[in-house]
């Protein structure tokens, strides 16, 4: 069967979120890494993470450097940026130190937070802005 560009292209798209990079736990990378797919830390690297796809930290993992991905699951450490383009999930054996910038996180009990986190909402409205609580009595004016 013969394939337009459009339809090639969304293929890759669909191939590329099913596999997953794998960094196991005896290897250490020095350098920055970029991944279409998702990828997998079990082991240490030192280094930038650019990834489409979705970042997962394992327990033994660390990461020394940046993270730039579209979802990240985080077990293990990381001393760095974190800028996630839509879910950041934190599990309790979670070690984090660096500022973070996503729209959604979830924190689990016992995961050691040491960060600045900006959150945006691109859905909120900015019709609010305009609201202002100005009568004692708690009426709303515009």
């Amino acid at each position: 069967m013969f394939l337009n560009k459009e339809e090639k292209t969304k293929k890759k798209v669909i191939d590329m979120e099913n596999k997953v990079d794998k960094i196991s736990e005896t290897t250490t990378i020095k350098g920055s890494i970029v991944s279409l797919s998702n990828i997998r830390v079990d082991g240490s690297i030192i280094g930038d993470i650019s990834c489409e796809g979705k970042v997962i930290l394992g327990e033994s993992g660390s990461i020394k450097g940046n993270i730039n991905s579209n979802e990240a699951s985080i077990e293990g450490k990381v001393e760095g940026n974190l800028i996630i383009s839509d879910f950041l999930y934190i599990k309790p054996t979670a070690n984090i130190t660096g500022d973070v910038k996503t729209p959604k996180i979830a924190i689990e009990k016992g995961a050691i937070f040491n960060s600045t986190c900006t959150m945006s909402d691109t859905h909120k409205s900015k019709d609010t802005s305009n609201k202002s609580l100005n009568n004692i009595d708690g009426d709303i004016k515009k």
